[in-house]
């Protein structure tokens, strides 16, 4: 990529982190350590991480679980806020129902959506969170909604809401976070 014309420097080194990310068959640890080859100047670095996680976005299927984010917490910064960035912003594109959680709230804190459609639930906070059903502790309400464990930072879960009705839900680790999805 150093010998291309410099228009297109940054451009094949998005090309790079694309090609790591097919040929590691979008393995986190072997993507970084193809990445970690990038020069550091310019937008280099950040191109291969934009490269690598679309891929991932790209091929999404059921074995496909927090690879994206595990990929994006292993770069150095600037490029791991760059490719946290492009998570979120395809992950809306992809699933079109996001909800971030950050260590205050669940953005948006209600969400209108169809049955049999899936929210991925991105937790952008620097605190581990839980969403899950009410009631608060046993969320037995819709118990099929809760992932049974918490969320770390830069993780994400998905459901796939397949029961029609008004579904409030909490954070079990901080029960004052509150949200609503209702399914039509």
């Amino acid at each position: 990529c150093s010998s291309v014309p410099k228009d297109y420097t940054s451009i094949c080194f998005k090309s790079f982190g694309r090609d790591a990310s097919g040929h590691t068959l979008r393995n986190p640890q072997k993507i970084i350590e193809i990445c970690n080859k990038v020069p550091r100047q310019k937008d280099y670095y950040e191109q291969c991480a934009v490269g690598a996680v679309n891929v991932i976005i790209d091929f999404w299927g059921p074995d496909l679980k927090n690879q994206a984010s595990e990929l994006c917490a292993l770069f150095d910064e600037p490029a791991k806020t760059t490719c946290f960035s492009t998570l979120e912003g395809r992950l809306s594109q992809v699933f079109q129902k996001v909800i971030t959680i950050n260590d205050q709230a669940f953005e948006p804190p209600e969400m209108t959506i169809t049955q049999g459609d899936s929210i991925v639930f991105l937790n952008k906070g620097k605190e581990k969170h839980w969403p899950a059903s009410n009631i608060h502790p046993t969320h037995g309400i819709y118990p099929e909604f809760d992932p049974k464990q918490s969320i770390e930072p830069d993780q994400l879960w998905s459901f796939a809401f397949n029961k029609a009705g008004n579904w409030r839900y909490h954070d079990h680790l901080f029960p004052e976070m509150k949200g609503v999805i209702i399914v039509e």
